[in-house]
């Protein structure tokens, strides 16, 4: 019999950044890797930003503005 395992948004977000060779992803980039909402990744991110493993920039791509999510990768090491 197969077992599923539930694995979370956080550890999805997570493992997106730790995959990718950027440190720093759009929600656009985030919402590809991982499979999840552009509403679920937000909420995620904003919990995230609010314990300190993601910073939050904005940068021109393409003529528009767009948020970027950065990881501090340190603390995600030191929180494990």
């Amino acid at each position: 019999m197969k077992m599923r395992v539930q694995v979370s948004k956080r550890t999805k977000i997570i493992s997106a950044y730790m995959s990718s060779q950027n440190e720093c992803l759009t929600l656009d980039e985030l919402s590809s890797l991982t499979g999840l909402k552009k509403n679920d990744l937000t909420v995620q991110l904003h919990y995230l930003h609010k314990e300190g493993l993601v910073t939050r920039h904005w940068k021109v791509i393409d003529n528009s503005k767009k948020r970027i999510y950065c990881l501090k990768k340190e603390m995600v090491i030191n929180k494990v």
